[in-house]
């Protein structure tokens, strides 16, 4: 027997010794410091990997940034043949890879934020120039919906100049809320001839933070086509209805009154109360008396609404 065996046969002898409910403390103490060695052992990789990656994108973002900032302020004196040469020189950053290239995307999105007119329009036509959007259209393209939804937000960023139509239709009833709402909101953004067009066919639910986000959208994007409330308040999809009745107090839509006061009739009480409001705040006078008729019968709730709303038209506050 050598000494390695003759080591292991003592240690076994040693063990078996033991009675079994200490040799089963003795496995969990093992076990247990195993388990924390590997916990910080892998604890300090994940570290090292993310200073690695952090001073390695705040490089890449200094020398992308030093590129961009001397081709924005040379900018008003670019000819033709000038920005080409600018191009070049981005390009030639992006050629060192995928990550580079991100960083260029992500740099060009910071930059749009902060600068309008003739400057936006020129990081757009340097973003078109550099063929960028193929690299958007591999993570709309991917199975992560995470890299779906990093795809949208760049998209709507950047407003490519390609049609973005197919990547985006597929993903607007997506079972995952957050790629669903991320679809939407580009949808509304970059659809200019109906950029309500996706709550006609949504099946999903358009969750109370859904509404809130593409509330905000509309509320922010000047010159945003009348959506047809008509049809979205007739939706067999209760959360269209909701969102739609929000948009017609926003939208101050008169019209759309006498489709309000079908509401009052709704199966979910919710949508009463929220069609009882905006009837309030448009001063529809032609629903009190119907509202009063329904009070009796109504749930505590939407009874409080019917009381608002009936002050609100008497006051017009």
């Amino acid at each position: 027997m050598n000494t390695g065996e003759h080591v292991s046969w003592n240690l076994y002898s040693w063990f078996q010794a033991y009675p079994v409910f200490i040799q089963i403390a003795l496995v969990v103490i093992v076990l247990s410091i195993l388990l924390f060695l590997l916990g910080n052992a892998s604890l300090i990789i994940d570290r090292i990997r993310a200073s690695y990656n952090t001073t390695r994108t705040d490089l890449a973002s200094s020398i992308v940034t030093a590129e961009l900032v001397a081709g924005l302020v040379a900018e008003d004196d670019y000819t033709d043949s000038e920005f080409n040469k600018f191009v070049k020189r981005v390009k030639s950053l992006t050629a060192k890879g995928a990550f580079f290239k991100q960083v260029v995307i992500d740099q060009i999105i910071y930059y749009r934020r902060n600068f309008t007119d003739s400057t936006e329009q020129m990081l757009g036509k340097l973003f078109s120039k550099l063929g960028l959007f193929d690299n958007i259209v591999r993570k709309l393209k991917s199975s992560s919906w995470v890299q779906k939804v990093r795809g949208l937000r760049e998209i709507q960023e950047l407003k490519p100049e390609e049609s973005v139509g197919q990547f985006i239709d597929p993903l607007l009833n997506d079972s995952n809320s957050a790629l669903r709402i991320e679809a939407q909101a580009t949808f509304l953004r970059l659809n200019q001839d109906d950029p309500f067009g996706f709550l006609k066919d949504a099946t999903e639910e358009l969750l109370p933070l859904h509404q809130i986000i593409l509330f905000e959208i509309v509320a922010n994007t000047q010159e945003l086509p009348m959506p047809d409330l008509a049809s979205l308040l007739q939706s067999p999809n209760t959360s269209v209805v909701s969102f739609a009745i929000k948009l017609s107090g926003y939208y101050q839509q008169f019209e759309i009154i006498p489709q309000l006061i079908a509401l009052l009739d709704h199966d979910s009480q919710a949508i009463r109360s929220e069609a009882i409001e905006v009837l309030g705040k448009l001063g529809a006078e032609e629903s009190e008396a119907i509202m009063i008729a329904k009070f009796p019968q109504e749930e505590q709730k939407v009874k409080l609404k019917i009381l608002e709303a009936i002050g609100t038209m008497k006051t017009g506050m």
